[in-house]
């Protein structure tokens, strides 16, 4: 009974069983047609988040799919805020030569961990104007 309550209030105290996407204010990324393109989705969470990503056909985007299309990259830290531990991941889509037909759209990003609700972000890619202003 006694080691299930220093358990439960380590618990408690130590661990934050969620995953929260942070960067919800990055909501757009404009890019010329035929550059490469970066999303970036962050989250924090207990036990470590995991983040996929989906396309705007609302496919999910996995590495070794089109590899020459898009790249993962993806970093975790551990924090410790307040006597509260967790995971912070940083994942990035790198989406190759941006093409007009296929690319632009709405990307969105799903962070979850074996404990909490997930939590999703989407991010625009949308074309920058072509006109230039002297």
């Amino acid at each position: 009974m006694m080691l299930r309550f220093k358990l439960h209030l380590f618990l408690n105290l130590f661990c934050k069983d969620f995953t929260d996407i942070t960067n919800k204010d990055d909501a757009e990324v404009l890019i010329k047609t035929g550059e490469d393109a970066v999303l970036t989705c962050k989250a924090k969470g207990n036990p470590k988040p995991v983040i996929t990503w989906y396309n705007p056909n609302i496919t999910a985007i996995t590495v070794g799919g089109n590899i020459q299309k898009y790249t993962i990259e993806t970093t975790n830290t551990i924090t410790v805020v307040n006597d509260t531990y967790g995971h912070v991941t940083i994942s990035r889509l790198i989406i190759k030569a941006v093409d007009p037909i296929v690319d632009y759209g709405t990307y969105t990003c799903i962070s979850f961990n074996s404990i909490g609700d997930p939590d999703s972000h989407s991010i625009i890619l949308n074309r920058t104007s072509m006109l230039k202003f002297n």
